[in-house]
């Protein structure tokens, strides 16, 4: 049980640095990673384009269909309050963006503006 539990820890964080490079890739700056906005959320990434932070989700599932329904309506909320909050603090107009990853195609998608 203890080994499957780090096996998914660390698929996760490997989906997490490969999207800091896909965004990087296409000029986005990287603000932060795994930032926690309460003791109950967590940001996967805080990135910024064109003057715009993007609070962005990543999700990975073996196939594509399972990655589009992987953000529940009780996390949606709480990716939409903490970008309520980083707007705040940072004074920027901030978005909510999900980048998701599958094992068949498309195998990286980037939805911008999810909510």
């Amino acid at each position: 049980m203890k080994i499957a539990k780090n096996l998914t820890y660390y698929k996760g964080l490997f989906f997490e640095l490969f999207g800091c490079f896909v965004l990087f890739m296409k000029g986005y700056k990287i603000l932060k990673r795994n930032y926690k906005t309460s003791a109950t959320s967590q940001i996967d990434i805080l990135a910024l384009k064109y003057d715009i932070i993007r609070v962005v989700e990543v999700k990975y599932r073996k196939k594509f269909d399972n990655s589009i329904n992987a953000i529940s309506p009780a996390q949606a909320k709480r990716l939409q309050k903490s970008a309520i909050n980083i707007a705040k603090k940072y004074k920027k107009a901030t978005v909510v963006d999900a980048m998701f990853f599958s094992l068949d195609k498309p195998y990286i998608s980037h939805k911008k503006n999810i909510f």
